[in-house]
């Protein structure tokens, strides 16, 4: 019962590291990944086998003690009672060397022990401290690495009799008899090898965590997002207990590990909290307003020239989501990068409430990047955290990936937050408390922030930060026209219209002065 309970502890420590390194995953750093998987016939790197995304193929084997005080001994590599017998690691090896891995662009191979160092005249003749250069499993995990010297093992120790034991070499089996490697494999075996010792100890109990199980819930947290907008449901605990049952499932069943799968264990969201893209216009209605888009894409080239912010404001009927959905159109036809939020689009909208939520603008605005070019958030961390600094960053990643390309982020309908959220409170005016968020993102050269919305009080903000501003035109006889008969209220314009055409001063104005005139003056179609 005893070796079976150590057993037990031991896969557990293995999936719970395992668990920690595949977080790498769904962050881009892993291509590819083998768990418990025999490659090579008598494979003893099998726990774990990941393909980075620079090529590099790293395999690990773990090796759990609960006596994490006992130094490590010369006979763990001599015998094969813990699958560490020297020659069975070279021969796997070099098996994996010149077979699966035999297109690896580099190699890492890696034994991870909790065991102590070792203090016996035997390994500290041939184990040397690991070079500058070589890391541990995990960042963060406060380990000793060392090496095997390949020239002091081909030399061998000799040991006088002792017990059981044979006076001799006791690496004798490496150079002579059936057990014999050749030199030249065992040089690769130790140019390639490191092992890890004093690895952390774990508890078994995320609840409770040990210095183990602390290096998976910080990375869920602060890597991948656990507990942060928009996976503030889900805790560090609930992703961490998900990553390593997707661990275990993969070892006792096979299942493929890829990082969809483990995602959709882990219930994380991918899209930053992004609402359904969408626009208020009515493409049937929509009247095209080529002068006004002209004079926002001018004003919208003079802003982003010093990473600032362009405020367009307008009544109610002046065209604004018209004018805003086809500057989103022609900025994006003369090259630029653009991210779009309307925070409302009707009373129908099953999002509505969401939409004006300040976190699901920047998410929006985030994920709209993110869908355009994936790689501005490759590096961001937390990977699926959306915030002002989120949203910057990626900002900051299109500039300079492409200096040249301009980047837009447009806001539209500031001035509906405070209504859909049902008004202003003694406390704060939800538009205005928006407004002084936005109003404040720290922009780089080459980008603007655009914010469409009706006068008010609430824009203070925008204006005492500097922004530019730009009232949106009326609309023009012609665009009234159009839009009446697009409304099917007149058949063309002509000259029984052109007074109201003429006088009108906005959409509601104009459709107003329709529903007063006597029907038989309305040449309806």
């Amino acid at each position: 019962m005893g070796d079976l309970t150590a057993a037990h502890r031991g896969y557990e420590y293995q999936d719970l590291l395992e668990a920690c390194r595949l977080v790498d995953l769904p962050l881009g750093g892993i291509v590819a990944v083998h768990v418990d998987e025999k490659l090579v016939p008598d494979d003893r790197f099998d726990d774990l086998t990941v393909i980075g995304v620079d090529g590099c193929r790293e395999r690990t084997q773990f090796k759990h003690s609960d006596n994490d005080d006992h130094p490590l001994a010369y006979s763990t590599f001599t015998s094969d009672s813990r699958g560490l017998q020297l020659d069975r690691l070279v021969a796997a090896a070099v098996a994996d060397r010149d077979g699966p891995g035999a297109s690896a662009r580099t190699v890492r191979l890696r034994i991870v022990m909790r065991d102590a160092p070792p203090d016996d005249a035997v390994l500290r003749k041939v184990m040397v401290p690991a070079r500058a250069s070589d890391a541990p499993f995990l960042a963060g995990m406060n380990t000793t690495l060392m090496r095997f010297d390949a020239a002091a093992l081909w030399k061998g120790v000799e040991l006088p009799a002792k017990g059981k034991r044979k006076a001799g070499n006791v690496f004798g089996f490496l150079t002579e008899g059936d057990t014999a490697v050749s030199r030249e494999d065992l040089e690769w075996l130790c140019e390639h090898l490191v092992v890890e010792l004093a690895a952390p100890p774990m508890t078994m109990d995320l609840q409770r965590p040990g210095a183990a199980e602390q290096l998976l819930l910080q990375r869920v947290r602060r890597e991948l997002g656990a507990g942060i907008h928009p996976n503030e449901g889900r805790s560090a605990v609930d992703v961490a207990e998900a990553l390593i049952r997707t661990v275990r499932a993969a070892r006792q069943r096979g299942i493929e590990v890829t990082s969809q799968e483990l995602l959709r264990r882990a219930q994380l969201r991918q899209d930053f909290g992004a609402v359904r893209r969408a626009h208020p216009v009515d493409r049937t209605l929509e009247v095209a307003r080529p002068d006004a888009v002209g004079a926002l894409v001018e004003a919208s080239g003079t802003a982003a020239a010093d990473g600032g912010v362009l405020l367009v404001t307008g009544p109610p009927g002046q065209g604004k989501s018209w004018a805003c959905q086809q500057l989103v159109e022609q900025l994006t036809c003369d090259g630029w990068l653009v991210a779009e939020h309307y925070c409302y689009l009707g009373d129908a909208d099953g999002d509505q409430l969401t939409r004006v939520m300040t976190e699901a603008v920047f998410g929006s605005l985030l994920g709209r990047l993110a869908e355009a070019d994936p790689r501005l958030v490759h590096e961001q961390r937390p990977r699926f955290a959306a915030d002002e600094e989120a949203l910057t960053n990626a900002v900051t990643a299109a500039l300079r990936k492409d200096p040249a390309r301009r980047v837009a982020l447009i806001v539209d309908g500031l001035d509906h937050v405070t209504r859909v959220r049902g008004g202003r409170t003694r406390r704060a005016d939800p538009s205005l408390a928006l407004a002084e968020v936005l109003s404040s993102l720290p922009l780089p050269t080459g980008s603007v922030l655009i914010v469409l919305s009706q006068p008010g009080t609430h824009l203070a903000p925008f204006r005492q930060a500097g922004a530019a501003t730009l009232a949106v035109p009326p609309l023009a006889p012609e665009e009234f026209c159009s839009m009446a008969e697009r409304l099917g209220l007149i058949p063309r314009a002509g000259s029984s219209t052109e007074a109201l055409l003429t006088d009108a001063r906005d959409v509601t104005d104009f459709l107003h002065a329709l529903r007063e005139r006597p029907v038989h003056d309305v040449p309806l179609s």
